[in-house]
């Protein structure tokens, strides 16, 4: 059974951000950007796609640009907005909804062909829960997000010393692998202790 990585490291968040930017991008175009191998590209790919990291490749509409697509946030505040937000859920045009720890308030972010279906939704919504506090948002930006960082922090190691890299590590690629170093002379100095390695 094929080894799956559990983090994920420099290489792969600059693998994501390409993706995401063109996730139609050539396996060999991404492999020039991050320094690998198109082989050693595509075992990373399809590693994140075995952790559900990456689920698949689709466009990126932005949907606010589109005519008559409308897209709102409902904050909804009140005790017990568990049924609301069950109720919600199974409504068409609600794409997300996040609930707070505490129970008491559902943010929903709902799009429509048109405006007067979203009012409808609200209306239903202050008949169904009389004392709830719900506010309409129609201004939301979105972007697509990338973490700088996984959620562990990444700590580079030289290759050679074993010492931690403060800073931008001094990287070279060596039969696929990505080797990092403090710089030139750490990468230098372990190629010729690698070459007498191989000689002895």
């Amino acid at each position: 059974m094929a080894r799956v990585k559990r983090s994920l490291d420099a290489v792969d968040l600059e693998i994501l951000e390409i993706l995401t930017q063109n996730c139609r991008e050539r396996l060999e175009s991404i492999a020039s950007k991050v320094g690998l191998s198109a082989p050693m590209v595509r075992k990373r790919i399809e590693s994140m796609e075995r952790l559900g990291i990456i689920k698949g490749c689709t466009a990126h509409i932005d949907l606010n640009l589109l005519e008559n697509i409308v897209t709102r946030a409902l904050i909804i505040r009140r005790r017990g907005v568990e049924k609301i937000a069950d109720d919600l859920y199974k409504n068409k045009l609600v794409e997300k909804i996040y609930a707070s720890r505490t129970g008491d308030t559902i943010i929903a972010i709902v799009r429509a062909a048109e405006e007067q279906e979203i009012k409808d939704l609200v209306e239903a919504l202050r008949k169904e829960a009389i004392d709830a506090e719900i506010i309409d948002i129609d201004l939301i930006r979105e972007r697509q997000w990338i973490p700088e960082k996984p959620g562990i922090r990444i700590i580079y190691r030289c290759n050679f010393c074993g010492g931690v890299i403060i800073g931008s590590p001094y990287v070279i690629t060596l039969e696929g692998v990505v080797r990092t170093f403090h710089g030139k002379e750490c990468a230098e100095a372990y190629m010729q202790k690698r070459l007498l390695r191989l000689a002895t």
